[in-house]
């Protein structure tokens, strides 16, 4: 018997032989059991091979209250490569023996993609054990909103309980700003028009500056940003001056990021080492597409509810390991 609950199947599985060997049941319930505890109840009794017998046990699944997750760098909710984001998970006050969450959506450099959190006090007003650790965003993080955490909270006594959260409150934006096309400006062939283009955060101008661009067999005498839209996720365009016409009879030149400057950033503070283009208008973006996360043996799912980096999860079946007696 489920508390609140009612189940809708059951599904056995056993690991080991003989004396040494466990089973692991399953129960499907026939609707959400929300974010309370779940207790389990054997009302009748399960016997082994040489029959003894198994009765009268209550289990509970340790409640998963709340999981916050915050930008720590510079709390403006964008989180860029290099970022460090703080994760609090708050579970029942119960004995609990880990809480652990899989990062990988943010190519978190931990083994595994997964962090095993530290307790950290008591929640004063809900009496919430609060669970605490910090990861840093790596270059291959999954971009957007609405990254997976699998969070996996075990007790004491054996109890697991397993939590898909979707993280809403916060974004990820690793996509460092790129030089596009190169079209020439006149016919004298020192002025073009370097197309920039950037992830979601968008085009920090300020960043732009002469010393940002390298110039194949030519220097840069100028750069007017005055078209480009601070901020903008858009394609700005900025006009470049060089000091001597382009030698060379396409008259275009090959036009990249200057490695040894501080590079052109986004919003985010995404930035680049060598990243170009040539005159025919090809890009080289130098990023980098996001890790798929694997989380198969989710007993459940969450959403986030935005409210001060506090996300809250929706749960479904639950998977339970109930004492055995073997001979």
């Amino acid at each position: 018997m489920v508390s609140n609950n009612s189940i809708s199947s059951i599904t056995t599985t056993t690991t080991g032989t003989g004396a040494n060997s466990t089973q692991t049941v399953q129960l499907s319930l026939n609707s959400s059991v929300g974010t309370e505890a779940v207790t389990v109840n054997l009302t009748g009794s399960i016997l082994d091979n040489s029959g003894n017998e198994l009765n009268d046990v209550t289990t509970t699944l340790p409640n998963i209250n709340t999981v916050s997750v915050s930008d720590k760098t510079n709390n403006d909710s964008i989180l860029a490569t290099g970022d460090s984001v703080g994760i609090i998970v708050e579970t029942s006050d119960i004995a609990i023996s880990s809480v652990t969450v899989n990062t990988s959506a943010y190519d978190a450099r931990t083994e595994n993609g997964t962090i095993t959190l530290t307790q950290d006090g008591i929640n004063s007003e809900t009496g919430a054990r609060i669970h605490a650790g910090v990861v840093t965003v790596g270059a291959n993080a999954t971009d957007g909103s609405s990254q997976p955490l699998l969070v996996n909270v075990s007790t004491e006594d054996g109890n697991t309980a397993i939590r898909t959260i979707q993280v809403t409150n916060v974004s990820v934006d690793t996509v460092v700003p790129t030089v596009g096309s190169v079209t020439p400006v006149g016919e004298n062939k020192t002025q073009f028009n370097v197309e920039i283009e950037s992830g979601p955060s968008g085009i920090d101008k300020s960043s732009i500056t002469v010393a940002d661009f390298a110039v194949e067999n030519g220097d840069v005498a100028s750069v007017d940003t005055s078209s480009v839209t601070d901020g903008s996720n858009q394609t700005q365009t900025v006009d470049l001056t060089l000091t001597d016409p382009v030698i060379g009879s396409s008259g275009i030149p090959t036009v990249t990021i200057n490695s040894s400057s501080d590079g052109i950033l986004d919003k985010a503070g995404n930035g680049q080492d060598i990243i170009g283009s040539e005159g025919d208008g090809s890009t080289d973006d130098g990023s980098s597409g996001g890790d798929e996360t694997d989380d198969g043996g989710t007993d459940g799912d969450g959403d986030g509810d935005g409210d001060g980096g506090r996300e809250r999860e929706r749960e479904r079946a639950s998977t339970l390991e109930l004492p055995q007696q073997s001979n």
